[in-house]
């Protein structure tokens, strides 16, 4: 891990304990913010999901991608070097 980088997933459902169930079964070794009242998906102003906010150390939204496509891990991963290395 760096000091320039963490994953967080947060869960927007209210279905907190669905959403643990699936993590033991998957194995999961992230931390997972349930985000039932909403809060987080007003702060960065989430549309719907599935959504990738990737945020700087001042909790700035830097990049945002909502929805999802082969591949798309490509960009994320090079707008999270790019924090990595700042």
């Amino acid at each position: 891990m760096n000091d320039n980088f963490a994953l967080l997933a947060i869960d927007a459902s209210n279905n907190a304990d669905g959403t643990r169930e699936y993590l033991k079964k998957i194995a999961s070794d992230y931390a997972m913010l349930m985000d039932e009242q909403g809060v987080v998906r007003a702060k960065y102003q989430i549309p719907g999901t599935p959504v990738t906010i990737i945020i700087d150390k001042a909790g700035r939204a830097i990049f945002k991608h909502v929805g999802y496509g082969d591949g798309d891990e490509v960009q994320y991963e090079k707008e999270v070097r790019m924090l990595i290395d700042e």
